[in-house]
C-alpha cells in the first residue's frame, strides 16, 4: 500500500511541476516586509501566495526567499549567516537570521551544498555548481571556493580515468583537516543487470568518492562503490525505472554524503543501500554498516539505530576508541505507516543521534539511539535533500530539503527555532505539491565577515536613492552627501561641482537602504530659489569602530569613483582615508611625529590660502558643509 501511495504522490509531483508555471509567486518590496499582517502569513502557509515567495529589491535583480518564523527562541542562533541555494535559481545566498540578504552570487549553472569552510586557516565560502537537471537526482558538475572578498580562489573537479565522462556531484563537498577536498561524484559504467532482472550489457551509475589536492587538483583517494560493494545487495523499489542503456544507466547505490574523520577513514551514507558505511582510508574497504542488508551492528533501540530510508546526510561528531557518535538525517518518507510505536504522528523526516559500539567485525556490536529529534509542527514528506549539523552553540541545524523549512533543536532535542522559505506542501495537495523548484538541497548556519571589493550598488528615482552593498558585514551606518556637477573640469579631469550637501547618517538595517532626498542642489543668493538638481552622490560605509569602510562618488552619468577603498582586515586604512580619521590611524599605525607636525603645518597653509580667498570677495555659492535634517529610511 505504501508503494501505491508514494507512485501517487510522484504522479501529483509531476503535475505540480506543470502547475508551478501557473501560479504566481507574490513578490515583495524589501521596504514593505514588516508590514505584512496575520492574514498575509496565512495565506502564505496555505499556498495562495504562491509556491514561492520572493523579496525583490530596487538595486539588485536577485530576488531572496521571504524567511516565515512559525516559532523562535532567544536560544537560538541569531548571530551567524543562514546559507541557501534555493534550487529554482542559479544563486548562492547569505541571509541574516530575520531572512534579509546579506550576499548573492549568481553562476550560470546551478548551485547547491553551500558551505563555509576553512582551508589553510581561512574561511572561505564553498559551493557546486553545474548541470543539475539529470533525471535521477544527482549532478554534473565541479567546486568553487571564494575568498572573505568574494573573489574565486580555487576551482575543483572530479578526476578521471582513460578518458572517462566523470561529473562531480552536487551532493556533499567538504575541506578536510588535512585541508583536502573531499567530493561525490558519478560515472558510467559497464555492468550485467541480469541478477535484478536487466540486460546482460547493461550500464550503471557508479558512486564515487574522490579526496583531491585543492591546488594542484591532483587525486589522492579515491572509493568507488561498484568495487566493495554488492550488487545484490541494495534495496531498490523498481529497477525498471531506468533502461539500464547507456543513456539510461541504472542508479544502483545512489551516494549521499561523504565525509573524513581524524583517523582518515571516511564515512558515507546511500540511498539505496540504506545504510550508513564507514571504510577505511587505506584500501577503501569496509570496516562497518550501519543498517542496510549487512548491518554490522545490533539495533537495541527497536530499529530506530539502524532502520533507514533514506540516510541523507551522515555526520561522525566523535570516534574514541571503539565509540562512535553520528548524527543521521532520514527522510523516512513512506515506510513508516503502521508502526505501533509512533503511530500516524511520526514525522516524516528525522534527525536521529546515534552511539556505535564497534568491537570489531567479529564482536558484539551494539547500535542505540541517543536522540530522535521529532518536529511537532509535521513538516512531511521530504522527498529530496536534508541535512543536519551542529552548531557553535550546541545546538543542531536540520534542513528539511524539499520542505523548504529548517529548524534548530537542543542536544536533547527539544524544537527551539522553525523556519519557512516556502509554504509547506501536503501530499494530498495537486497544486503545490513538493516545490522541487523552491527547495534547498541543505541548509546551513556559520559565522562568516565579508569584504567585497566590488562597489556598492546605487540607483535614483526622482528624489528617492537607494543603495546596497552586496556581502558586506561589518556597516554600522552609512553617510549621504549630494552635489550639483558642473561642465567646468578640476586639474584631475573629474567635474567640479557644488559644495557637498550632507542629507544624514543612517543606521544600516537590512540589505538595502533607501532614503528620499532634497529635490534642489544650490539656492540663489539673490533670490533664494533652487536653481539645480543634486547630480553627483557621495556614499560612505562607517563601520561600528566609527571607521572608514570605503566612500564612492556617484556622477550623473553612471560612473562611479573610489574616494576611500574597502579596508581589508590587517592592511590598514588606505592612504585616501577620510580626514576625520587620519590621526587616529597615523598613530596606529606608527607613522612619525615629523610626518604629524608637517601635515599640521601643511593644514594650516591650506587654512591661510582659504581665508585669503574668501576676503577676495569671489564667492558664488555657500561653501563648506550645509548639515540637512536627517531622512527616515523608507
Amino acid at each position: 500500500m505504501a508503494h501505491f501511495k508514494l507512485l501517487n504522490f510522484l504522479l501529483a509531483t509531476l503535475s505540480a511541476h506543470q502547475a508551478l508555471a501557473l501560479i504566481p509567486s507574490t513578490r515583495i518590496a524589501v521596504s514593505q516586509v514588516n508590514q505584512l499582517d496575520e492574514t498575509f502569513w496565512n495565506d502564505y502557509e496555505t499556498g495562495a501566495k504562491g509556491p514561492y515567495p520572493q523579496v525583490t529589491y530596487k538595486t539588485t535583480d536577485v530576488t531572496s526567499p521571504l524567511f516565515h518564523t512559525t516559532q523562535n527562541s532567544p536560544q537560538c542562533d541569531s548571530t551567524s549567516v543562514t546559507l541557501l541555494t534555493p534550487s529554482n535559481t542559479n544563486t548562492a545566498l547569505l541571509l541574516d537570521a530575520r531572512g534579509s540578504l546579506i550576499y548573492a552570487h549568481e553562476e550560470a549553472g546551478a548551485i547547491s551544498n553551500l558551505r563555509i569552510q576553512t582551508y589553510e586557516s581561512a574561511p572561505h565560502l564553498t559551493f557546486w555548481t553545474g548541470d543539475a537537471s539529470t533525471n535521477w537526482h544527482h549532478g554534473a558538475g565541479y567546486y568553487k571556493m571564494l575568498d572573505t572578498s568574494y573573489n574565486l580562489a580555487y576551482v575543483i573537479t572530479a578526476v578521471g580515468h582513460d578518458n572517462e565522462d566523470i561529473s562531480g556531484d552536487y551532493h556533499d563537498f567538504s575541506i578536510t583537516a588535512d585541508d583536502t577536498a573531499l567530493i561525490t561524484a558519478y560515472v558510467k559504467t559497464p555492468w550485467n543487470l541480469t541478477s535484478k532482472g536487466g540486460r546482460e550489457e547493461g550500464w550503471i551509475w557508479d558512486c564515487v568518492v574522490q579526496e583531491i589536492d585543492v591546488v594542484t587538483n591532483a587525486l589522492i583517494f579515491e572509493w568507488r562503490a561498484s568495487q566493495h560493494l554488492a550488487f545484490d545487495d541494495m534495496i531498490v523499489d523498481s529497477w525498471s525505472s531506468w533502461t539500464g542503456v547507456e543513456a539510461d544507466p541504472w542508479d544502483f547505490f545512489h551516494i549521499n554524503s561523504a565525509s573524513k574523520d581524524a583517523k582518515r577513514n571516511y564515512l558515507i551514507s546511500a540511498k539505496f543501500s540504506r545504510s550508513v558505511i564507514y571504510i577505511s582510508g587505506e584500501d577503501g574497504e569496509v570496516i562497518w554498516e550501519l543498517g542496510g542488508r549487512n548491518s554490522t551492528f545490533e539495533d537495541i533501540s527497536q530499529g530506530n539505530a539502524t532502520r533507514f530510508v533514506d540516510p541523507h546526510h551522515a555526520t561522525l561528531e566523535e570516534a574514541e576508541d571503539n565509540i562512535f557518535i553520528l548524527t543521521v538525517f532520514d527522510t523516512e518518507a513512506h515506510f513508516l505507516e503502521g508502526r505501533e510505536d509512533v503511530g500516524e504522528s511520526y514525522p516524516m523526516a528525522s534527525k536521529i543521534q546515534l552511539q556505535l559500539d564497534y568491537q570489531g567485525r567479529k564482536g558484539n556490536n551494539v547500535a542505540r539511539s541517543l536522540a530522535l529529534f521529532i518536529n511537532p509542527s509535521s513538516v512531511g514528506i521530504v522527498l529530496q535533500g536534508g541535512s543536519v549539523s551542529k552548531l557553535d552553540s550546541r545546538n543542531y541545524l536540520v534542513g528539511y530539503g524539499s520542505q523548504s523549512a529548517f529548524a534548530e533543536f537542543t542536544e536533547s532535542g527539544q524544537l527551539l527555532c522553525q523556519t519557512q522559505y516556502a509554504p509547506f506542501t501536503a501530499v494530498e495537495s495537486t497544486e503545490a505539491s513538493v516545490k522541487l523548484s523552491s527547495y534547498s538541497h541543505r541548509v546551513y548556519k556559520s559565522q562568516w565577515i565579508g569584504h567585497p571589493t566590488t562597489a556598492p550598488s546605487f540607483v535614483r528615482d526622482g528624489n528617492n536613492v537607494a543603495w546596497s552593498w552586496n556581502g558586506a558585514t561589518e556597516i554600522d551606518s552609512w553617510r549621504l552627501e549630494g552635489q550639483q556637477e558642473s561642465s567646468i573640469q578640476n586639474q584631475h579631469g573629474r567635474k567640479a561641482g557644488t559644495p557637498w550637501t550632507r542629507f544624514g547618517v543612517f543606521r544600516h538595517v537590512g540589505f538595502e537602504t533607501s532614503v528620499q532626498i532634497p529635490a534642489s542642489a544650490t539656492v540663489s543668493h539673490e533670490t533664494g530659489e533652487a536653481i539645480g538638481e543634486f547630480d553627483s552622490f557621495r556614499l560612505t560605509a562607517i563601520g561600528s569602530d566609527r571607521k572608514t569602510l570605503g566612500s564612492w562618488i556617484f556622477h550623473g552619468d553612471g560612473s562611479v569613483h573610489v574616494v576611500v577603498e574597502q579596508k581589508v582586515e590587517g592592511s590598514g586604512v588606505p592612504a585616501t582615508a577620510a580626514i576625520a580619521n587620519v590621526g587616529s590611524d597615523i598613530l596606529e599605525h606608527g607613522i612619525s611625529v615629523n610626518f604629524l607636525v608637517i601635515a599640521v603645518l601643511g593644514m594650516g597653509f591650506l587654512a591661510g590660502y582659504w581665508m585669503w580667498r574668501r576676503r577676495g570677495g569671489v564667492v558664488s555659492q555657500k561653501s563648506g558643509w550645509r548639515k540637512m535634517s536627517v531622512f527616515e529610511v523608507v
